[in-house]
This record gives C-alpha cells, sequence and structure tokens, in this order.
C-alpha cells in the first residue's frame, strides 16, 4: 500500500491508548505510563482529538494524570468516552483516584461526567473503578465495566443506567454487535461473555483458559489472545462455541 505523511505532533505525554471512528475520520488519543514521568509531565497530559484527514489537532482535555484505562470514539465521530482516573485531593479522604465517566461532544465540551462514588450509593452509576467503556454502533448508548466486574449500559444522552450484570472478575474488553443486539465482554475470570443490554442478562459465556487481553471481533467470530496462554483462541459469536 502506499501512505502519506499528512502531519506529526509532538504529543506531551507518552501515548498509550487511542480509539478512533467508524468512517476512519477523528482520532482520540490519551497517555499512559507503567512508571511515573516526572511531574512537570504529569500535570500537562491531555486527551488530544484529531481530524485524520486533514492531520489537524481539533482540541484538547486537560487530564492531569497518566494512567487513561479507556477512551473510545462514536462511530460518526460526534462523541468522545473517556474514564478519567482523578486524581484529588479529597479533603476527607486526602490524596487518591477519584474516577469518573466523561462524555465530550465534537467541540470537546463536556456534555456529563459521573463521579465514581462507592457501590452502596444506588443512585450512582460506577462504582469500583471503571476501566473500560465502548459506544454502540448507533452512538445512543455505553458499556462499560469496571474492576469489581461490574458491565453497566447506560443511555448516551443522559447518563442513566439501563442495564447492568456481574461478571467473574475485571472487564477488560468490551464490543458490541453491529445491530446492538449484543455486547460482548472479556473478564478476569477467564470468560467471554455475551450480554443482553436490554436486561443484562447472560446469553452465554466461554472459558478461553485465560484473561482475554486483546481481541478482534466480526460479525459471525471473536479471535483473541488470552493472558496466561500462548494460543489465540476463536469463538462463534452466536453460541460461544470454540472454532
Amino acid at each position: 500500500g502506499k501512505y502519506k505523511l499528512t502531519s506529526q505532533y509532538n504529543a506531551v505525554a507518552p501515548i498509550g491508548r487511542g480509539a478512533i471512528s467508524a468512517n476512519g475520520r477523528f482520532l482520540a488519543t490519551v497517555p499512559f505510563a507503567e512508571s511515573v514521568p516526572p511531574a512537570s509531565v504529569v500535570v500537562r497530559s491531555q486527551l488530544d482529538f484529531f481530524d485524520t484527514q486533514t492531520g489537524k489537532l481539533l482540541w484538547q482535555h486537560h487530564l492531569g494524570v497518566l494512567a487513561m484505562p479507556s477512551v473510545d470514539v462514536s462511530s460518526d465521530g460526534q462523541y468522545v468516552a473517556m474514564i478519567d482516573p482523578g486524581l484529588n485531593v479529597d479533603p476527607k479522604a486526602g490524596i487518591g483516584l477519584y474516577p469518573s465517566l466523561t462524555l465530550l461532544n465534537h467541540q470537546g465540551q463536556v456534555v456529563w461526567s459521573i463521579p465514581a462514588l462507592d457501590d452502596t450509593s444506588s443512585t450512582i452509576a460506577i462504582g469500583g473503578g471503571p476501566v473500560s467503556v465502548r459506544f454502540s454502533q448507533d452512538g445512543l448508548y455505553l458499556a462499560y465495566g469496571n474492576f469489581e466486574g461490574r458491565l453497566v449500559i447506560l443511555n448516551r444522552a443522559s447518563g442513566a443506567v439501563l442495564a447492568q450484570t456481574f461478571l467473574g472478575g475485571q472487564v477488560r474488553n468490551i464490543t458490541w454487535s453491529a445491530d446492538g443486539s449484543r455486547v460482548y465482554a472479556s473478564s478476569g475470570d477467564n470468560n467471554v461473555y455475551a450480554i443482553n443490554p436490554t436486561n443484562g442478562a447472560v446469553m452465554w459465556k466461554t472459558d478461553v483458559g485465560g484473561w482475554a487481553l486483546f481481541w478482534g471481533v466480526s460479525a459471525h467470530e471473536i479471535l483473541l489472545t488470552a493472558k496466561t496462554g500462548y494460543a489465540l483462541t476463536m469463538l462463534r459469536t452466536s453460541d460461544g462455541t470454540i472454532l
């Protein structure tokens, strides 16, 4: 193939996560680092949003942290959902992580942001620290998973919780089916799950021998590699059968 370098951008902090719109037009990148860089770098870290056609940086959203677990761009590029670890100083608890799920519009403005408080509050959508978030193909819904194994379906416009369920371990990968009738999720209990997003019911689950860290999902198959194994595994999306 052929390519052309349209622009170059020097990020303030190491880029470790990213997401691109379905049409390939818009790209969001966020920083991530296993070791802590100088404080001067951390405080300047940001989410960057690009137009890939022109190579132009459209806007930035200040973060002030480096450990960004997940970010996603809606199919049409009109929204960005991000999980902000939220390194803040709380008057009662002191310095700590206070994660939130934040929705930004195409201009980089905050539409809504839901704080991650404890699970004892029934009015708070997020608990236990979210780590993964994905838009449905039509952009009307969001799914996020947290460290405790909770998978939650939200209305994108309002942030209201529509359904939720608990999986067996930390939820790392999430993918929606093209028609929005299923959400596929990998869990720390070594299982891949298919979830009904309207009621949170588990449609099937399959043990793949390890935590599925990387995968690709098509209409009929899921190809993945598990954390503790050396094999590639292919599942059938209709029933979870290992092919």
